[in-house]
């Protein structure tokens, strides 16, 4: 009977042993389905087979039945193989191309056309807020995503960027991304998303705009990287402790997916009229520099009565200037701004 017994436990193991591991958003879509896969988000960050399909649109319209269906494609270079979904964010990943920066194009297809000069682009691991998948080629695994970046609506390689589902960030679900970085040789890395979020903080008398910065990637393997701004005056319809999302930054919503609108608030700095007259004096702009942490060896040191001399000379506000020249030229401390004067990247 103990033999009996041992042989039986022994069998059982081996049976959990050969078990296919949990199809995690890490794993590959199966064979059988090697078109385009509709999967529903389980409540675990698991992918549950929906249906195949063997076209984009078919897909699509069998995923738009519930909000945690995604579409996913073996060729896909992003690790949880999603090319599509109802909602989310998008994150850049430019170095699966070997570049260090992702290009956005106004138009399809590269702006090929009449509107061709109309494009911005976003360093690594920045989020946009998702739209929809435009193409796809299923035999080189990359397409168009049509997203907006800070209110600039456009398109995006598939192949360098990442997309998380709403249910991701609303379960705070783990998720893998990245990996295949020809650029920075980074590895996929399993992390909790955030997205980006404006919050109302009490400063004394003054209720701030504070926004909360995620980037799409973590060093920690557990939650991104993050910062804080202080983004000015909250606006008179928002409270102090709530959460606001905007795409735009001035269309602020009470959802991640931007649909329920609490209002339109245009903060006075983000919106600066450039012959706006400023009331800061040079001295302030001085001390920013030690308060930022910086020394005389930044070229931006003790100019500022320089700034306010180009403000009452040429009628651009001071303020403005010295903070693009602050923002491009690193405080003054850039390459660009010790060897050759250039504080705001022009011609670099």
């Amino acid at each position: 009977m103990r033999k009996v017994l041992l042989t039986l436990i022994s069998c059982l193991l081996i049976t959990i042993a050969i078990l296919p591991i949990a199809d995690f958003s890490t794993a590959k879509v199966h064979a059988a389905c090697n078109a385009y896969q509709v999967a529903r988000i389980k409540d675990n960050g698991e992918f549950e087979e929906v249906g195949c399909y063997s076209s984009l649109s078919d897909a699509k319209n069998k995923m738009r039945e519930n909000n945690d269906y995604v579409i996913r494609n073996n060729n896909s270079y992003s690790p949880t193989k999603i090319i599509a979904m109802n909602s989310g964010i998008v994150y850049s990943y430019p170095g699966r191309s070997g570049s260090a920066t992702l290009t956005i194009y106004q138009h399809p297809n590269k702006g090929l056309n009449v509107y061709d000069s109309k494009r911005t682009y976003v360093d690594k691991h920045r989020e946009m807020f998702y739209y929809d998948l435009y193409n796809y080629d299923v035999n080189s695994g990359n397409g168009e995503v049509y997203v907006n970046c800070l209110d600039f609506k456009g398109y995006v390689s598939l192949k360098d960027v990442d997309l998380v589902p709403t249910k991701f960030l609303e379960k705070n679900l783990a998720i893998t991304l990245g990996g295949r970085d020809s650029l920075n040789g980074e590895s996929a890395f399993t992390f909790y998303p955030k997205q980006n979020y404006y919050k109302v903080v009490r400063n004394g008398n003054y209720l701030d705009l504070v926004y909360y910065f995620q980037y799409g990637w973590s060093n920690s393997y557990t939650t991104p990287r993050s910062y804080t701004y202080i983004i000015g005056k909250a606006a008179d319809f928002m409270n102090e402790g709530e959460i606001y999302y905007s795409f735009n930054g001035y269309d602020f919503y009470r959802d991640g997916k931007c649909s329920i609108l609490a209002g339109t608030y245009f903060n006075y700095y983000q919106y600066l009229p450039l012959r706006a007259e400023s009331s800061i004096s040079a001295s302030t702009f001085n001390q920013l520099l030690t308060y930022k942490g910086y020394d005389s060896s930044s070229k931006l040191w003790n100019t500022g009565q320089y700034f306010l001399d180009a403000e009452k000379k040429y009628g651009i506000n001071a303020a403005l200037l010295f903070g693009i020249a602050c923002n491009e030229s690193g405080y003054g401390t850039s390459g660009y701004a010790r060897t050759r004067n250039n504080l705001f990247g022009w011609n670099a």
